[in-house]
């Protein structure tokens, strides 16, 4: 495997592609200082994915692309590839030839290809793992890396070692495995806490399912009866309809005989009504036909008002239009003679037009004969002109270069001046620089020791800031799980305070009666608020008092039946009322058994709660004839003992009373009883969290006063580790900077003493040239004299044509204008004489239009008094049939009075009919709306049964719901299975459904759970495994390196001695390598004693010594060299 080609486009100082084929036989690339040697070098490092741009000696990754220079402009990419002969497939691919490349935008955008495929850069990178290629392997060597090599930091040098034992991705594996572990601890920390969670819901979904089913057996029952009782309602209301249906069948016949009666009546008013609308539609006829006469006569009057109106303006036309005509006849007479006049004056322009044109020509053939000399002239001036030229510009020429060569004369002395000076310059700047290089060494190395002992207080200062900045973290982490169970605790706290403020898990009839205390006289409250005990206590009280709980206590008789008045008034349920003025006659026990003398028990159940002194009665009431044992055992066995009368509770709350009942069972997560109770701990606790979130506060501040102080010294600290790096650099600089200058003016003082050298025959032979020279300007000169006479006499000949020619031109230009302004008179003539021919005609042709216009209007006016005539005859017939008209007319209104009369008799008879009629309809549609009625309630009770229970009353069989004999028994069972449902409280009827799911992700979470402990100790196994192989390779290429090295340092020094040594009791993998090194003729000497040169010959010898190993597919070696002299 070896490095075959390197293409390089826009990278650094390649702005065109270039492309190096490398042979087997190639050991260098050499160039002047700045060809860019180096640059292809960073573009090896470049390609195989090198991501720091101190390496690649740039500030920004950007920096790289070629960013132009005076004649190129900058490019926007940069692209290096790299062909790699995989001849004997150590590459992991199955390729023979690997092509690598790289590409950069300047918008930031890069790519890596992979075979001309685009890849990942750690594609590339575990490619080219282990095989002494990379950005950190040893195929590229710089002076840098030998000074690493060498450093006092043992362990920088671990990686050569590293890559040439193959345990590179070993480390790498080790890493993502540890990385990997680390985020399955994290995953087993979380699960942990989801599945105490999740088994925390699954417990309480476990309590609700059960309910669930409680709740689910009681709505199954509550529904079958629901249903049952419907039906038979259903049915009930089926039957009375069905006798209603034929109620309405006797009332639709009854209706139909009334109708036809009705119909034969309707029947003859009809015919009236038809009668009376034929004699209204004759009269209407007649109307019509008077009114068509009148309109006629009318329309008559008004076309002949309109045709004398015509007649009028038919004679106003005529008399307007013969005085436009004699007024046109007259200027018909003056544009005539004006048309004469005309055509006299253009007769005269025509002959002056051709006097003119006649002068013109003679002139213009004059013109053109001066024309032809004049131009003979000019070509023998511009001749002689020519010539002159030639020669000023050779005797130009000449004095240019005889001004050259004085100039170049000038600058040679001045250089020579120039050289001297400058040789005496430098050779007072060098002896200055000497003294300054021996103060700045001395500082330099004081600024260096002042840097490093800056940068190790920065380093402390970091470490108590980190494990500051942790107990931070810490504080910040402790206080959030605090306000978190803080939160949670106010939130149950509000709960519970809502819980009692509304009296829930008491009954309807305790809490409507509670709610409204304050309009209820004497409402005390229930027995429950009233009464505490001990927490141990708890149990066994709420299991003693039992329904007694919540009983209202109230001040009187009074106050209870008022109470009651209003639950039954407002049908808020029942309750019990205990008055306490009526307790003091209740006879309780007062000569209790001696306790003493029993094993188990505790005491006197009345003893052991707390109450106002007002209230002891009501202890004394429920709980005077309890005692309180330990155990159900001791209950069971004191139970043969106790007199009758006394009831016995134990801690757990079991009860044995004395005629053998027995109860007991698992509470309610919070009574009634244990409210306060645990309102009181909820406010307690919260109030520690409190008190704890304000003491971690005020740690946290003392702690973040503290790493603000800590910053601060470290800001300080860096800034004057940054000023002395920054002086310690410079110092660099400027030292560097001397030897440089040193180095510089030293060649110049030898170029200067050439320069000096080369100066002298070039002034001697220049001096030679300026007087030649100056002996060709002055023949030049006499030449172009006699030139400028022949050119001077050509010249006033030339004027006195050209004069003549001119004034000639401007004579024939003059009368050119003339007779242009003539022919445009004559046409402007001719154009008026055009129209006013045009005007004459159209005027005689108006005259005409005229008087046809005014024998056409006498015409028309005969025709008028024609028709005006005739019209007036029209209109007296006109008058004479609307006279007949309207005696036809009236005889037709007295027949139609008599029909109307005839009309208003019959409709009095079909009133009557008709008042029948609706009184049968009304006992119809009351009938009806009882049948609606039922059928609205079956429809309801049918609907609300479908809607509750998805079962349809009509479809269901008699079998299906057997009949209820006795429904009131029923309802009342019904009531009870309602109530019972009620007082299970809220249901989570989705527990049935939420507690398989919350099952099933149980028993996920605890797989998961599994299968992360299964991965944890397989990761735990394959770390170790990787350690093995790892320390097993490192020991054995460690030892084969160390022989190579002490054989290798002894042939390059011809002697002496060299080792490769592990740091005893650290782990091999982490241990550094420590070099020791002793010169032929020396004592064995520390690494950084050694001179420039061993330095740079032991670096070499341990790299060769890896080589020997595991060679690299290429070695570039970068001024490694530079240390060594030519001895």
């Amino acid at each position: 495997m070896y490095l075959s080609k390197l293409e390089i486009l826009g990278f650094k100082s390649f702005p065109q592609k270039t492309e190096l084929i490398f042979d087997d036989n190639l050991t260098a690339i050499v160039g002047p200082n700045g060809c860019g040697k180096t640059n292809i070098l960073d573009a090896i490092r470049w390609v195989l994915g090198e991501q720091r741009t101190t390496l690649l000696r740039s500030n920004r990754m950007e920096d790289v692309i070629f960013n132009g220079t005076k004649d190129l402009k900058p490019l926007g990419m940069a692209e290096v590839s790299m062909t790699i002969e995989n001849n004997k497939g150590i590459l992991p691919i199955d390729y023979d030839q690997v092509h690598v490349a790289r590409r950069l935008f300047r918008s930031g955008e890069s790519e890596y290809l992979l075979n001309k495929v685009p890849c990942r850069l750690k594609d590339i990178t575990e490619l080219f793992l282990d095989t002494g290629m990379g950005t950190h392997a040893y195929s590229v060597i710089q002076p840098e890396m030998v000074e690493a090599i060498l450093s006092d930091k043992a362990e920088e040098r671990r990686f050569l070692f590293e890559e040439a034992a193959g345990i590179t991705k070993y480390k790498l594996r080790k890493k993502e495995a540890e990385r990997k572990l680390e985020y399955t601890e994290n995953d087993l920390l979380r699960l942990s806490d989801i599945l105490s969670e999740v088994e925390k819901q699954t417990n309480s979904l476990r309590r609700q399912k059960a309910k669930a089913e409680r709740f689910k057996r009681l709505t199954d029952e509550i529904r079958n009866l629901e249903v049952r009782v419907s039906q038979n309602e259903f049915e009930s209301l089926k039957a009375k309809g069905r006798e209603l249906e034929k109620r309405l069948k006797d009332f639709v016949d009854q209706s139909q005989k009334v109708k036809s009666d009705l119909d034969k009546e309707e029947a003859e008013i009809e015919s009236l009504k038809v009668e009376l609308l034929e004699k209204e539609k004759a009269l209407s006829l007649l109307q019509k036909k008077m009114g068509e006469s009148s309109e006629a006569s009318f329309r008559i009057e008004r076309e002949t008002s309109v045709s004398q109106e015509r007649r009028s303006h038919l004679e106003e036309f005529i008399a307007k239009t013969k005085k436009e005509n004699q007024s046109l006849s007259q200027r018909l007479l003056a544009i005539k003679k004006e048309k004469d006049e005309k055509k006299e004056d253009l007769k005269k322009l025509a002959s002056e037009i051709k006097a003119k044109e006649q002068l013109c020509q003679k002139e213009e053939e004059e013109l053109l004969a001066n024309d032809e000399k004049l131009q003979k002239i000019k070509n023998e001036f511009e001749g002689l002109s020519t010539d002159l030229k030639v020669l000023e510009e050779t005797t130009n020429r000449n004095r240019n270069e005889r001004e050259n060569v004085k100039t170049q004369i000038e600058e040679l002395k001045e250089r020579q001046k120039i050289f001297t000076e400058e040789e005496g310059a430098i050779l007072s700047r060098l002896n200055q620089i000497s003294k300054e290089l021996e103060d700045i060494t001395a500082t330099y190395e004081n600024k260096k020791k002042t840097w490093e002992y800056k940068t190790e207080e920065k380093k402390l200062l970091e470490e108590k800031i980190r494990l500051s900045q942790i107990a931070l973290e810490q504080y910040s982490s402790e206080e959030a799980k605090i306000k978190s169970v803080l939160s949670a605790e106010e939130a149950k706290l509000e709960m519970l305070r809502q819980i009692s403020e509304h009296y829930e898990g008491y009954g309807e009839g305790q809490k409507a009666v509670l709610l409204e205390r304050e309009k209820l006289e004497g409402i005390i409250d229930t027995v429950a608020n009233l009464i505490t005990t001990e927490k141990e206590y708890l149990k066994a009280t709420e299991s003693a008092l039992g329904e007694s709980l919540q009983f209202v206590v109230c001040q009187d008789i009074s106050s209870a039946l008022q109470a009651i008045g209003y639950l039954k008034e407002n049908q808020k349920g029942g309750a019990t009322f205990v008055p306490l003025d009526k307790i003091e006659k209740i006879n309780t026990i007062q000569n209790k058994i001696d306790l003493k003398d029993f094993e188990g028990i505790i005491g006197w159940a009345s003893d052991l709660v707390y109450c106002k002194e007002e209230f002891k009665k009501i202890v004394a009431l429920f709980l005077g004839n309890v005692i309180l044992v330990k155990t159900l055992d001791h209950c069971l066995k004191l139970s043969e003992k106790i007199p009758v009368g006394f009831h016995l509770v134990s801690l757990d709350g079991e009860v044995i009373s004395s005629n053998g009942r027995i109860s007991g069972g698992s509470p309610k997560e919070i009574s009634l009883l244990g409210r306060e109770l645990e309102i009181q701990r909820i406010k307690d606790q919260i109030l520690k969290s409190k008190e704890r979130c304000d003491q971690l506060q005020r740690e946290k501040k003392i702690e973040e006063d503290e790493n603000l102080k800590l910053k601060d010294q470290l800001s300080q600290t860096s800034l004057e580790a940054e000023k002395l790096s920054s002086d310690f650099q410079q110092k660099d600089f400027q030292l560097k900077t001397s030897e440089f200058e040193k180095n510089s003016l030293e060649k110049r003082s030898e170029e200067l003493k050439e320069l000096k050298e080369q100066v002298v025959p070039k002034i001697s032979e220049l001096d030679q040239k300026q007087k030649s020279l100056s002996q060709n300007i002055e023949c030049l000169e006499s030449q172009n004299e006699r030139q400028r006479s022949q050119i001077e006499e050509k010249k006033n000949s030339l004027e006195k044509t050209e004069s003549f020619y001119n004034q000639t031109f401007q004579k024939i230009n003059q009368l050119k204008i003339e007779l242009v302004s003539l022919q445009g008179k004559e046409e402007q003539l001719t154009n008026d004489d055009l129209r006013l021919n045009e005007l004459v005609s159209e005027m005689e042709a108006t005259l005409t239009t005229k008087e046809e216009e005014i024998k056409e209007s006498l015409a028309e006016i005969g025709e008028i008094d024609k028709s005006i005539q005739e019209k007036r005859e029209s209109l007296k017939d006109a008058f004479e049939k609307i006279e007949q008209q309207k005696k036809t007319l009236n005889a037709l209104r007295e027949e139609q009075t008599d029909r109307q009369e005839k009309l208003i008799n019959k409709e009095k008879d079909l009133k009557l009919f008709r008042g029948t009629k609706e009184k049968v309809q009304d006992e119809f549609h009351q009938v009806e709306m009882e049948k609606l009625e039922l059928s609205s309630k079956a429809d309801g009770i049918k609907n609300r049964i479908w809607e509750e229970y998805k079962v349809e009353l009509e479809k269901s069989e008699p079998e299906d719901h057997s009949p209820i004999e006795d429904l009131e028994p029923t309802k009342e069972k019904l009531d009870s299975l309602k109530e019972k449902a009620q007082s299970l409280g809220p249901v989570n009827l989705l527990a049935l459904e939420e507690y398989q799911s919350a099952k099933k992700r149980l028993e996920f979470l605890k797989n998961q759970m599994k299968d992360l402990t299964e991965a944890k100790q397989t990761l735990n196994s394959t770390i170790l495994k990787i350690n093995e192989t790892a320390r097993r390779l490192f020991q054995e290429t460690f030892e084969k390196i160390k022989g190579n090295f002490q054989k290798v340092f002894e042939e390059l020094f011809e002697g002496g001695e060299a080792d490769l040594t592990l740091v005893e009791g650290e782990d091999l993998l982490e241990s550094p390598v420590q070099i020791s090194a002793r010169p032929y003729g020396k004592r064995l000497l520390n690494i950084s004693q050694l001179s420039g040169g061993e330095k740079a010959l032991t670096a070499i010898a341990l790299l060769f010594a890896i080589y020997l190993v595991k060679p690299s597919p290429f070695c570039i070696l970068d001024e490694v060299d530079a240390p060594l002299d030519d001895a």
